[in-house]
């Protein structure tokens, strides 16, 4: 497997959405659009990378109609505004000595964006999400789950407030996998260039019927759960001591739970006030492209933080270029 580390993020692709309705809203980017451009920013400054500040612009039926219609002076006039936005945002980045370019393409976003992607071998997405400020829950859209699921690349999935990424905490969930260890090696990583305090998290998943079926003592299950315990302490501290985590100036902490990985997961982000989760994806059998496995798809609707997603070994896009 291809080892991963922020500093191979040399070419990052940021999803720009453009549309407030029918029309562009150049000085009305949304919140998520802003933040993803800001840590955009921030990353492509820290790790020397180019910027490519993308939009897929999606107009309606109504608009298609006009397109149809007076197709060469409306298309003209939707580039052009869709340039003169995409050129602002790059003048940002020109600004602090950042390489950054901006293109645009016609059709569904994520789609698009994904086109993209393969086209130009583009190795992190950044996009935005939207918060729904009745729950404080971060909701994401269409753009996002597609993204996540069928990009070839990680995906980082942005929470207003983090910007600045001057000091922050990252969850890595780590299923003792190969894909678990990636995000490992890319959080601890991540400490050589950010202030970051680090989580790691290991849920034991228990087969409880099982046990009830073999008619297990409790005396002789509390024994069985704490050897298991312990052998999974050894096996992350070992994968830790490869990745050098005593160089990190905050530290790393560590969960070793029982239960539903999502539940504990949930609950550590809120009580540690997690500001970045990195979780791997899995496949599912017979699926040309990987889906995200059953945790992170119930955790998408919930968490209150950014999100890292990292794609295992062996991933196929079903989505093609042009």
């Amino acid at each position: 497997m291809k080892n991963l580390s922020m500093q191979q993020f040399q070419n990052i692709l940021v999803g720009v959405d453009l549309s407030s309705g029918d029309r562009f809203a150049a000085d009305e980017l949304s919140a998520a659009t802003q933040e993803a451009i800001d840590q955009s920013l921030v990353l492509g400054k820290s790790l020397g990378a180019k910027l490519t500040f993308f939009a897929g612009i999606d107009v309606c039926a109504h608009t298609e109609e006009l397109l149809a219609a007076d197709a060469e002076h409306l298309r003209a006039t939707v580039d052009d505004e869709a340039l003169k936005v995409l050129e602002h945002i790059k003048q940002r980045a020109d600004a602090q000595g950042i390489q950054a370019e901006s293109k645009f393409s016609h059709g569904h976003g994520w789609e698009q964006m994904i086109r993209q992607v393969i086209r130009d071998d583009h190795d992190l997405v950044i996009i935005g999400t939207k918060q729904h400020t009745a729950l404080g829950r971060t909701l994401f859209g269409t753009t996002g789950t597609k993204l996540l699921r069928y990009a070839p690349c990680p995906v980082w999935v942005t929470k207003p407030g983090l910007s600045d990424l001057s000091e922050f905490d990252i969850l890595v969930a780590d299923d003792l996998g190969d894909v678990g260890f990636q995000c490992l090696r890319m959080a601890i990583n991540g400490g050589q260039y950010f202030s970051t305090r680090t989580h790691v998290v290991n849920v034991i998943e228990e087969d409880k019927k099982g046990l009830f079926r073999a008619q297990i003592s409790d005396e002789k299950q509390a024994e069985l759960r704490e050897s298991k315990k312990k052998e999974v302490e050894q096996k992350l501290e070992q994968r830790l001591t490869d990745l050098d985590y005593r160089t990190l100036e905050l530290g790393v902490k560590t969960y070793i739970e029982f239960g539903a990985p999502d539940e504990h997961i949930l609950r550590i982000i809120e009580e540690e006030n997690i500001d970045v989760l990195v979780m791997g994806t899995r496949a599912r059998t017979g699926i040309s492209g990987m889906l995200i496995g059953n945790t992170a798809e119930r955790l998408l609707t919930q968490i209150p933080c950014s999100l890292l997603a990292v794609k295992p070994e062996g991933f196929v896009c079903p989505i093609k270029p042009d």
